[in-house]
């Protein structure tokens, strides 16, 4: 009976109701800079996701590197950012990093080709970009974008179907003759420079100085790095004599 009976009397399964404690994004956002250590991978993923600036999301990033669960989502991540700060060379060896953990990923290959399309290497970009659709991602409107690069509009055209209210598709079209389309995305793409900036071609386009003017005034005004553009751009050689012309690009 001690042996084979009270043994089992004796044995009880212990049920424990509890949580961990969430903490708030607020907390993460602290913790992600002031004491990195301290966040759990997810965290640290998340945490980035919680401020704009790219300077900031490149460092969380960083400091995920080493967490003991860290896998490609966050040198996947850091090489975006790294990219929008102008660090092609580091966002290279992120996405280097990226495909060693995870070889045949859709995303990581589809950031290759944007870095190629940075570095202005359309015909590598093409490349990562087609295999990372065999990974099935939808790379269609970067597709399109380095047709346009390639001068084959139409075919740009092709891979833009279905998209709607972006600055590029109206570029494809405007470049193909479509001008009506082309005006129709422009009116409803986010507004911006680039957006302003192709509004001024479109009425350049269609011999509206007026358009030309208030359109390039609001793009250098947002952006006053496309007054150097302006300056060269053929779009507006009709122009380059017009005082009103020089007085926004100088």
């Amino acid at each position: 009976i001690e042996d084979q009976i009270l043994p089992l009397l004796r044995r009880a399964d212990v049920v424990v109701n509890c949580f961990e404690p969430k903490r708030t994004d607020e907390e993460i956002a602290k913790l992600a800079t002031s004491s990195p250590d301290s966040l759990k991978y997810p965290e640290m993923l998340h945490a980035a996701t919680l401020t704009t600036d790219s300077k900031t999301k490149l460092n969380i990033y960083k400091n995920a590197f080493t967490n003991k669960d860290r896998d490609w989502k966050a040198y996947n991540n850091a090489a975006v950012e790294a990219v929008n700060l102008g660090m092609l060379p580091e966002a290279e060896n992120y996405l280097v990093q990226a495909s060693k953990l995870n070889d045949k990923n859709g995303k990581i290959e589809n950031n290759f080709g944007v870095l190629e399309c940075h570095k202005n290497d359309f015909a590598k970009a093409e490349q990562h970009f087609l295999k990372s659709a065999t990974y099935g991602e939808n790379v269609n409107f970067n597709l399109g974008v380095v047709n346009i690069q390639k001068g084959d509009y139409e075919k740009a055209i092709t891979y833009f179907k279905g998209i709607d209210c972006k600055h590029n598709v109206a570029l494809a079209q405007m470049l193909s003759g479509n001008m009506n389309d082309a005006l129709k995305n422009l009116k409803c793409a986010p507004k911006g420079p680039e957006t302003s900036y192709m509004l001024a071609v479109y009425g350049a386009r269609t011999n509206d100085s007026k358009m030309v003017y208030d359109y390039l005034r609001k793009a250098v005004t947002a952006n006053p790095a496309l007054k150097t553009k302006a300056s060269t751009d053929r779009e507006f050689l009709k122009l380059f004599n017009e005082q009103d012309f020089k007085n926004i690009v100088m």
